[in-house]
């Protein structure tokens, strides 16, 4: 008789686990503590270690500048993964679960985040420990740009699965890919001619940064935008009674 219940949106009791706390490991809390973390530390990281190396701040600044940045980037890559999460969700997930998956993803990505912040704070210190070759220093700078990194190639991996969720629910996701396919193309072209500048720093990205630029607005600005665009244009192709056109 208990188990002929169905209650909306709960998780099955006779899972192993936690049955809350799983729903923040499912695709969409994933994404969105991913991208919190990638976010935050490539902003509070990378950014501020260019900064700090081009001499526009000294060091006394790095705590505040770090805090600062990651702050926003985790912010809007938190708010960026959440919605990335719920349009890219698996195919047999419900709106309403993807939507607990992501409240639950937050409390998540609270210890997460502090986890990122203090990463960001051990890139920071790359000038400081270039400049006085404490090897203990530089053991830490490392350890925090190789968690960086597989941060990000999980935040990366992620939105990969999410995406191809997100094209997959419209009939044009072919096109969507192949828009994808001729932004990511334009941009790394641009990129590499172009070597723009890194915000607040007279460096100037290299090679290598310009195809991990290209990849992060492909993935984080064009991706989206392509997949508003697709449902937009499926909502506009549905009558009232239910049936799209054509």
């Amino acid at each position: 008789m208990r188990d002929s219940l169905d209650v909306r949106g709960a998780a099955e009791p006779t899972e192993e686990g936690h049955p809350y706390l799983r729903l923040a490991f499912e695709l969409p809390g994933r994404l969105e503590v991913a991208w919190a973390m990638a976010g935050g530390i490539m902003a509070g990281g990378p950014l501020v270690a260019s900064i700090m190396l081009s001499g526009r701040a000294s060091s006394s600044m790095l705590m505040t500048i770090t805090s600062v940045l990651f702050v926003i980037g985790g912010g809007l890559g938190l708010l960026h993964g959440a919605v990335l999460g719920y349009l890219g969700r698996d195919q047999g997930c419900s709106g309403h679960r993807a939507v607990q998956s992501l409240v639950m993803g937050v409390f998540v990505a609270v210890p997460a985040l502090l986890l990122a912040w203090l990463i960001a704070l051990w890139i920071g210190l790359t000038a400081a420990a270039l400049s006085l070759h404490w090897y203990a220093l530089l053991g830490i700078v490392a350890v925090g740009w190789v968690l960086a990194g597989v941060i990000c190639c999980w935040g990366a991996w992620q939105g990969w699965l999410a995406m191809g969720n997100m094209l997959e629910r419209w009939p044009q996701y072919r096109a969507g890919i192949v828009i994808l396919a001729v932004v990511f193309v334009f941009l790394l072209v641009s990129f590499l001619v172009w070597q723009p500048e890194i915000w607040w720093t007279e460096l100037r990205v290299t090679g290598v940064g310009a195809v991990l630029l290209a990849v992060g607005v492909t993935i984080w600005v064009a991706a989206p935008a392509t997949a508003f665009t697709l449902w937009l244009t499926q909502r506009h192709a549905v009558v009232p009674g239910g049936a799209s056109h054509g």
